[in-house]
């Protein structure tokens, strides 16, 4: 009998559903503490969302091994047990019993029911050692310094912008900040009312941590945005082509971030059967909602750590530090639209919100869609997110070929006829998102490295302009010319 027969809609391991047999203990055959592989699950439910333990199914096959009475008793005994001795601060589980139908004497199915810690970490004891977990992806995992960080945060009930500081506010240090007010909002000054009804300032003039941050003079190095643009498809490739850095008031690195994209993007046009569509690299305020978006929900307890603002040919990633919060992890989600990210710095927001550079929580990624809704599939927007990050790519919509480097580093191409060899289009194919050496394009051919390859093939083709060639060190490296093949690009 499978689980979801006696309970319906629980059929997989997820990020609030785990199965055991039994609960083991002692050392298993290769000497590995057998308890601690199913009390971490239950620390990684309390430090993520909560969560239940069903025991009494094979995790691997779903099928149910009930416990008899004798066996339900011994089981919760144990997990109380082993709970006070090894799991700190003490948590308290809802254990169920499942009686299974159709048997005698009866059998049964536990439910440990875990709830999601409120205060701080939850550690299990590992050889004496405290060691934390968190769930994802149907699994525990150890937790990251970062999202320690975060559930320590998260049981002070503390937000880095919201932490009060010894500073004294003054209008003398916030000019920037007025002028930008006072342009949107023509004919209202801006006031210390409006500025402690945020928890900018509080009513005894001390500033927020957060409020530090757009402040004429500020030179804190939580602020440092980092922008490079990159000839190749990655960062695989020794060769940046521009890179700047910028830290201070945020109103100023976000406008600087924004004239290095500009100035190192492009213009073009699209052609339609019946007009021509103007184009520039990136929609201005998708740009822009990206770029706010990196500095409002970057984890600003992550220190050094940076925003890297990355261009490259086909694309511009927009990296902030600070995974999803709610612990969601990501990979190229398309339909950005659809998620509803959680203001990780409130009173960042809402100074953004008073010079409406912001505006209604999660309109952000719904602007980022719709500017890109006249683009093909191929030039969709996506975001990536894992423990440590959170990237929103914007594909280049001059760059025809759409988002090359991630989805496919060797195109394919095809030639009206031969060059040099019949290897010809593959070796134009291996070196386009990046530069290769010889015995990574050798071995990409399925041939050696020889010097027939090198003088007779490779040469020939960057003598006709195919290739561009480049000493690092004593050995030669080699990339497409990709303006003089693009038309040859199987799209």
């Amino acid at each position: 009998m499978l689980l979801q027969e006696l309970i319906p809609n629980v059929n997989v391991e997820d990020y609030s559903t785990e199965f055991k047999a039994r609960l083991q203990t002692g050392l298993d055959q290769n000497r590995e503490d057998n308890e601690l592989k199913w009390l971490r699950e239950i620390v990684a439910f309390a430090n993520t969302q909560g969560g239940v333990l069903y025991v009494g199914v094979n995790d691997k096959t779903h099928e149910l091994e009930p416990l008899s009475h004798q066996e339900v008793d011994r089981t919760a005994q144990l997990l109380y047990q082993k709970i006070e001795e090894r799991i700190e601060p003490s948590i308290l589980p809802i254990v169920t019993e499942i009686e299974v139908p159709g048997g005698s004497p009866a059998r049964y199915i536990l439910k440990i029911a875990i709830k999601k810690c409120e205060n701080g970490p939850v550690y299990v004891h590992v050889n004496g050692v405290p060691a934390c977990f968190v769930r994802q992806f149907g699994r525990a995992k150890i937790a990251t310094p970062e999202q320690i960080a975060e559930l320590v945060i998260r049981g002070t009930r503390a937000a880095y912008d919201t932490m009060k500081t010894d500073q004294i506010f003054s209008f003398s240090d916030f000019t920037k900040l007025s002028a930008l007010y006072e342009s949107a909002n023509p004919g209202k000054a801006l006031t210390l009312k409006a500025l402690e009804s945020i928890g900018f300032v509080d009513e005894n003039g001390s500033l927020a941590r957060g409020a530090l941050l757009f402040r004429d003079g500020c030179e804190d190095e939580i602020t440092l945005a980092k922008a490079s643009v990159f000839e190749t498809f990655d960062k695989g490739g020794d060769t940046v082509k521009a890179s700047a850095s910028f830290r201070g008031c945020l109103f100023d690195v976000i406008n600087k971030i924004l004239d290095f994209v500009k100035n190192h993007s492009t213009t073009g046009y699209r052609k339609l059967p019946d007009r021509r569509v103007d184009l520039s690299s990136f929609p201005a305020r998708a740009l822009f909602e990206g770029i706010i978006n990196a500095f409002a929900h970057r984890n600003y307890f992550v220190f050094g750590t940076e925003i890297d603002i990355d261009l490259y040919p086909d694309r511009l990633d927009i990296t902030s530090p600070g995974s999803l919060l709610g612990g969601k992890n990501l990979h190229r989600e398309k339909d950005i639209s659809s998620l509803l990210p959680k203001r990780r710095n409130e009173l960042i927001c809402r100074v953004f919100e008073l010079v409406h550079w912001m505006e209604a929580k999660g309109t952000g990624l719904d602007k980022i869609s719709e500017d890109y809704a006249i683009a093909d599939e191929k030039h969709r927007p996506f975001v990536s997110c894992d423990d440590d990050s959170f990237t929103l790519t914007l594909p280049d919509l001059t760059f025809a070929e759409g988002v090359i480097g991630l989805d496919n580093p060797y195109p394919p191409i095809h030639l009206p006829s031969p060059i040099a060899s019949p290897y010809d289009e593959r070796i134009l194919s291996c070196c386009f998102a990046k530069e290769r050496g010889l015995a990574e394009i050798a071995s990409y051919l399925g041939i050696a490295p020889s010097t027939h390859l090198r003088k007779d093939i490779l040469e020939a083709l960057v003598k006709e302009g195919y290739l561009f060639q480049a000493q690092r060190g004593k050995a030669f490296v080699y990339r497409t010319n990709r303006e003089k093949i693009r038309r040859f690009l199987v799209i």
